[in-house]
């Protein structure tokens, strides 16, 4: 599920990532 995950939070992650890393997200 990461890899499909990390394709959405790669744009979130910069702004998201102090918020919730993409670890969490999946």
């Amino acid at each position: 599920v990461q890899g499909g995950v990390e394709a959405s939070d790669a744009t979130e992650e910069v702004g998201e990532s102090h918020r919730h890393p993409r670890g969490a997200s999946g």
